[in-house]
C-alpha cells in the first residue's frame, strides 16, 4: 500500500528501537506475546528534511515527520471468528509544509505534507470467504491504500506520483491523510 511503501526506509530503525525497549520484532518480548493472541502492533516514524535553493517563495529547509501506528488484529486467533480482521491505523504527521512555506505549489512536494494533527485514518472489519478468494471490508478506509496508487511511485519525493493530483483536486476523495466511511468487495 502507499502508506507501507512509504514507510519501508523506515521499519528497520524503528524496529532496532523497538527492541532496545523490550518491544522487539524478532526473539521475544512482548510484541512476540501479542502476536500469538493475534494482536499485530506496528509503529513506524518516517522524517524528512527539505530545501530550496532557488525560486519558489522563499530559500530555506523545514522538516516533516510522519508517526504511524497499526495495528492488526487475527479475529480468528483472537476469538476463534474465522476469516474475520480488524485493522486500525492513526497518523501524526507534523513539521512544516515544503509547499506552502517553500515551493508555493499545488501538487505538493512531499508526500507527507499534511495538517499538524493525530488522526485516525482506517478503522475497518474484514470477513474473507473461500481461503480468501472473497472478501468483503467496511469500515473507515482510504482510497489509496487499495486504489489509483503505484508501489514505484513511492520512489519519487514529488506527492504527484501517488493519487492523481488532478482527481485530489477536484473531487475531494477519502486518501492520505484522511480516510471516510465506505466498503469493498474483493474477490
Amino acid at each position: 500500500s502507499a502508506s507501507s511503501a512509504r514507510a519501508a526506509g523506515a521499519r528497520c530503525a524503528c524496529e532496532r528501537a523497538c527492541a532496545a525497549v523490550g518491544f522487539a520484532h524478532h526473539g521475544g518480548g512482548l510484541r512476540r506475546g501479542l502476536s500469538r493472541h493475534g494482536l499485530e502492533f506496528s509503529p513506524q516514524y518516517i522524517a524528512e528534511g527539505m530545501g530550496n535553493v532557488s525560486g519558489g517563495l522563499e530559500t530555506g529547509s523545514v522538516y516533516n515527520g510522519l508517526l504511524i501506528l497499526e495495528l492488526e488484529i487475527d479475529l480468528d486467533r483472537l476469538a476463534r471468528w474465522s476469516g474475520a480482521s480488524l485493522h486500525a491505523a492513526s497518523l501524526f504527521p507534523h513539521g512544516e509544509s515544503p509547499s506552502e512555506h517553500l515551493t508555493g505549489d499545488a501538487f505538493a512536494v512531499s508526500n507527507l505534507d499534511a495538517p499538524h494533527t493525530m488522526r485516525l485514518f482506517e478503522l475497518w472489519l474484514e470477513q474473507q470467504f473461500g481461503d480468501g478468494r472473497l472478501s468483503i471490508r467496511a469500515g473507515q478506509m482510504a482510497a489509496d491504500e487499495e486504489f489509483a496508487f503505484t508501489e514505484q511511485g513511492s520512489l519519487f519525493v514529488n506527492a504527484s506520483f501517488g493519487w492523481s493530483p488532478m482527481v485530489g483536486l477536484n473531487a475531494p476523495a477519502p486518501i492520505y491523510p484522511q480516510g471516510a466511511p465506505g466498503a469493498r468487495i474483493a474477490w
